[in-house]
């Protein structure tokens, strides 16, 4: 799929994820290709991280815990690239699930904890539980 609109992209990226109790994961994991696909076509950031946590959130699960691994750290690159510590943290959150799954409890547990810190540098308290556990 190509697209000028980063709505569009936006768009297929939510209709993977919603597609969780309706689609087949072939079906949701190539909707979800198509939308990073697009995004990455538009060269805006903002739009590529939203497709790529819609992705990750579409796909995560025991049928393929590595993948996600590289979409998680991008949107946190994402986020820091362009100084929006909001993105960071929800990338920094994406990483933090995927390691969980994949049994990295080490890494997951470091990640908790630097997500807690920006949690709490930024005002965002929805972030602050998992740094405490």
């Amino acid at each position: 799929m190509t697209t000028d609109d980063p709505l569009e992209s936006v768009i297929w990226g939510r209709l993977a994820q919603w597609g969780l109790v309706a689609f087949e994961r072939g079906e949701r994991h190539n909707l979800a290709d198509e939308a990073v696909e697009a995004a990455e076509g538009l060269g805006d950031p903002s739009t590529l991280a939203a497709c790529l946590e819609y992705r990750l959130m579409t796909l995560i699960g025991p049928d393929d815990i590595d993948t996600p691994v590289g979409s998680a750290r991008r949107v946190t690159e994402i986020g820091r690239e362009l100084r929006d510590p909001e993105l960071t943290l929800r990338g920094t959150e994406c990483e933090l699930r995927v390691e969980f799954e994949r049994g990295d409890f080490a890494a997951a547990d470091r990640l908790a904890h630097s997500m807690c810190e920006l949690a709490e540098r930024i005002g965002q308290p929805e972030y602050l539980r998992p740094g405490h556990l």
